[in-house]
């Protein structure tokens, strides 16, 4: 597990017809589906994705699980049970709770998306260099040599900001972006 680049993520998915329809329905009370949904918000919470631990190499007790749950800890220990029993998770030799399947159901999607995020964000300084936010018209923009301009000099320095921003949208309109 260790060499694996800790990744959090901000939401988890819930596959609708398996959980209203499927074996979870059946097999768990009203409450241990709430401590699967539990378990399933640890697991994308954790720096190891799918895997319900306190860091790559160490457990979560069952004590401070249900702390976080804010459940007992017998229904925690329960749920674990039967979890293991019904083959939702397994517990590797460290103690460290694995959700089946997570990458079938939770990684793929999540993983497609933040490498689109990054190819786009990537594309975008090479195209645009750091984004720079004027505070003003008086600064010049990204990119733009920083020409002395004396402050009373105004339709000079229109000019330098008028061509700044026309290089600033050519740039935005060729890699197919929308200027506001």
């Amino acid at each position: 597990m260790t060499g694996q680049e800790p990744t959090h993520r901000d939401w988890i998915k819930i596959w609708i017809k398996p959980y209203l329809m499927g074996s979870i329905r059946e097999d768990l009370t009203a409450e241990e589906r709430g401590v699967w949904t539990d378990f399933l918000v640890l697991a994308g919470n954790s720096r190891v994705p799918g895997v319900i631990c306190s860091n790559e190499e160490s457990p979560m007790s069952l004590l401070r699980m249900a702390g976080m749950l804010n459940v007992n800890v017998k229904l925690v220990k329960r749920c674990l049970d039967k979890f293991l029993e019904s083959g939702r998770v397994t517990v590797d030799d460290l103690g460290l709770i694995h959700i089946v399947n997570w990458g079938k159901y939770q990684y793929s999607d999540y993983d497609r998306v933040k490498k689109y995020r990054q190819a786009k964000k990537k594309h975008e300084r090479e195209v645009f260099g750091e984004v720079y936010t004027p505070v003003g018209d008086d600064l010049p923009m990204a990119g733009e040599d920083e020409t002395s301009v004396e402050p009373e000099d105004s339709a000079e320095l229109n000019r330098l900001i008028s061509e700044s921003k026309k290089k600033y949208k050519k740039q935005a309109d060729d890699a197919g972006y929308k200027v506001v």
